[in-house]
């Protein structure tokens, strides 16, 4: 198994940028709907970063934890009303329900190898 991280198989291209349904043998996205966090975790310079007061850094409530079964089968009004000032809204409502329902099939396939 490879261990390099190549740009066509990171998580953000993944479940941002990627066009279409996934294959059937799609890779599994580890618990990431959206994004992810692992290049701010390892990048060497957010060891300068400072804390800010910035109210405007803070997280927003819709994004910060989104639950598989409601991603899967949002409509496209609520989708668009609940992410309207969000960058989660350039996966459009239709990438978001592929997501989360490839996340699910992933959890599927985890939880019936275990039995």
């Amino acid at each position: 198994m490879s261990t390099n991280l190549t740009l066509k198989s990171a998580y953000p291209i993944l479940t941002i940028e990627h066009k279409g349904e996934f294959a059937v043998d799609s890779p599994d996205l580890a618990g990431w709907i959206y994004g992810c966090d692992i290049c701010q975790q390892v990048c060497p310079w957010n060891n300068f970063q400072i804390e800010s007061d910035e109210r405007g850094f803070e997280p927003e409530a819709a994004g910060v934890e989104i639950d598989i079964g409601f991603a899967s089968g949002i409509s496209d009004p609520e989708f668009r009303e609940l992410f309207k000032e969000s960058p989660i809204k350039r996966t459009k409502a239709k990438g978001l329900r592929r997501n989360a329902n490839l996340l699910k099939l992933n959890v599927d396939r985890t939880v019936n190898a275990g039995k």
